[in-house]
């Protein structure tokens, strides 16, 4: 009964909390999806008509961003170079393309991906061999059926697996199991599996102050005798009831916060002693996160997890990217590094025309060559990290967004994937009748979660490859755990430890598990060359302060950012492909192409209005020293 009560904090961890509760009815009229209220927000307080099929009303530059004075003649002058092949950048291919199956923008663009071996970015599927089920996805691995999600997955004709189909990749799923029987909950030694009974159900892992020796031994006992979601749902319940009752002036609230972390905001508004903050930490497998995150951050990633069913691509999300790279008009052009974006002048006027883009394709690297490629827009799609190392410094970019280069903060991820000979954890009689099918186990062992796979159920056990993510942790343990990947000896060292509390966690013989070991294959987000991160997760402040610039047109209107972390919908695929429609949107704007925009939403939907972050949430008060909501 205690499995995956401590699951809240959604992109971290595989169970969602039902918000849906007697006490706090949905609004009829409101999605019960933090970011769509968000958007709703932006909408009702934007001094803009809302873009829909029907209107293509310019009269205001509501962006905030800056205008393309040297505009092109037509749409077939009109260049876009795309840094970065990961699902935003493809998403911007297609949205570009004109073909036979997609009448659609019919836009030259240009895809140049730093890395030579593969499309996708965070979006990776690793196949250990042939068998139908020998893989794994080591990023993006799951999608919840909400209205959210639909631009991905749903019947819309707009949404990404239905324009696949149309072109014919079809993205077959499967159900994405959160939490299953017989999944287990291991801490301070003792395991509790899931429907089983609990032997000390008030404090079912011996952290109160009792069972430790005394006060300040352990937490204090009225606390311990709490479940985690008892102590934290009510932090989140104030502001549901708040949103609920007047959106406006609540959603106003939750930003008059973003200046706390998470730690500081349950201590100093909700008196809780950082033994019970660590107890809540560690319950939910997130060593170090609460110091470092937001508690608008917290809150808005929360609700981004809030569905009821998910599911998982069968094959792995990475035949999401394979497709969409296949479909295309124009391939990925691998192995390119792009080391310098500057500005190109039309010598008659002396006006940007463009944006020089310096690219060194991965067989030169050692050599001197350098190719200049010439784009009348760039769309960066890297990661705030791998932009970092591309020389802007000729664009003159305003000073927020630099800020916002150098500081706005990704966390790191591991996931460490282990080849058996056989699922043995679909094994009744290995697993000594408590066989685990789907879900995931959580524990303070150094793996902190082990997610069981969702596909190939099924089929049987000893006949099914048995890949199995034997750790997915960030948090403090995903930078522990970095340190020992990337070399054989290390991955050997680590590699044992990893069997060690596999078997302790199972309560299984841990030489027969080492017999059942075939393959092994650790991903460190955090040493990954090409992003350098996991996903955004904002710290104080970042928000209100430094998120906006992410999401305008910069350099004469020529200049944008898409990816997760210019969306409101961090660590998502749909935060992808909502900020590359969003970029699109941007350059056929400040282009003057508004039948291109309408075509746009035909074809492709609208995204929230949250999407173009252009109010100014907080304004410097120099009275106060200091931000101030507006």
């Amino acid at each position: 009964m205690y499995k995956k009560i401590l699951l809240i904090f959604a992109l971290f961890i595989l169970v969602n909390i039902n918000f849906a509760s007697s006490e706090f009815k949905k609004n009829e009229t409101e999605s019960a999806n933090l970011k769509s209220l968000y958007a709703s927000y932006l909408m009702k307080n934007n001094n803009n008509t809302k873009y829909n099929n029907n209107d293509n009303s310019n009269n205001t530059n509501i962006y905030n961003d800056s205008v393309t004075k040297n505009k092109s003649k037509n749409k077939n002058e009109l260049t876009v170079g795309i840094i970065g092949g990961g699902i935003a950048g493809l998403y911007a291919g297609m949205l570009f393309i004109k073909s036979m199956i997609f009448d659609d923008l019919g836009i030259d663009y240009t895809i140049l991906e730093a890395n030579k071996e593969r499309v996708g970015g965070r979006v990776y599927t690793h196949k250990f061999d042939d068998h139908k089920y020998s893989y794994t996805d080591l990023g993006a691995m799951r999608i919840p059926l909400t209205p959210l999600m639909d631009r991905i997955v749903s019947n819309q004709n707009y949404s990404l697996f239905s324009k696949l189909a149309k072109g014919g990749y079809q993205i077959p799923t499967v159900p994405f199991l959160i939490s299953v029987n017989n999944e287990i909950s291991y801490y301070n030694g003792i395991r509790v599996l899931k429907g089983s009974p609990v032997l000390n159900p008030s404090d079912p892992f011996n952290y109160s102050d009792s069972n430790n020796g005394g006060p300040g031994k352990g937490i204090p006992d009225e606390y311990a005798n709490r479940t985690v979601d008892s102590l934290i749902l009510p932090v989140f319940y104030q502001f549901i009831n708040n949103l609920t009752v007047d959106f406006y002036n609540g959603f106003k609230q939750m930003l008059k916060y973003d200046s706390y972390s998470a730690r500081d905001y349950l201590k100093t508004f909700h008196n809780y002693p950082n033994s019970v903050i660590e107890y809540i930490e560690n319950l939910s497998t997130i060593s170090g996160r609460l110091d470092q995150t937001s508690i608008t951050e917290l809150l808005m990633s929360v609700f981004d997890f809030s569905g009821e069913k998910f599911v998982c691509v069968e094959g792995g999300t990475g035949l999401i990217v394979k497709s969409m790279s296949q479909i295309i008009k124009k391939k990925v052009e691998m192995g390119s590094f792009v080391t310098k974006i500057s500005k190109s002048f039309d010598k008659k006027n002396n006006e940007i025309d463009g944006l020089n883009v310096e690219v060194v394709r991965d067989s030169n690297f050692g050599g001197s060559d350098t190719e200049i490629l010439k784009f009348k827009h760039v769309i960066s799609t890297t990661t705030l990290p791998a932009l970092q190392r591309i020389d802007t410094s000729d664009l003159k970019l305003p000073l927020k967004l630099k800020v916002a280069i150098r500081s706005l903060k990704y966390t790191g991820a591991i996931k460490l994937a282990i080849n058996f000979k056989y699922r043995w954890w679909e094994d009744s009689e290995f697993m000594s009748g408590k066989p685990i099918r789907g879900g995931s186990s959580n524990t303070d062992l150094l793996l902190r979660q082990v997610v069981y796979p969702s596909y190939g159920i099924n089929n049987g056990t000893k006949g099914v490859s048995g890949v199995l993510l034997a750790s997915y942790s960030g948090g403090l343990e995903s930078i522990r755990i970095s340190s020992m990947i990337g070399k054989k000896d290390k991955e050997r060292k680590l590699l044992n430890i990893v069997l060690r509390d596999l078997a302790e966690i199972h309560n299984v013989d841990l030489k027969k598990l080492k017999n059942l070991y075939k393959d092994h294959f650790f991903q460190s987000w955090d040493n990954d060359e090409f992003s350098s991160g996991a996903f955004a997760l904002f710290s104080t402040s970042q928000y209100t302060e430094l998120f906006p610039s992410t999401g305008q047109s910069h350099v004469d209107g020529r200049f944008h950012l898409s990816g997760e972390l210019t969306s409101v919908h961090h660590a998502w695929m749909i935060g992808g492909l909502n900020s590359a429609y969003r970029s699109v949107d941007l350059i056929l704007k400040n282009e003057g192409f508004e039948d291109l925009r309408i075509k746009l939403r035909n074809n492709w939907g609208t995204i929230e209005q949250a999407e173009y972050p252009s109010l100014d949430w907080y304004k410097y008060d120099s009275d106060i020293n200091h931000y101030k909501l507006y």
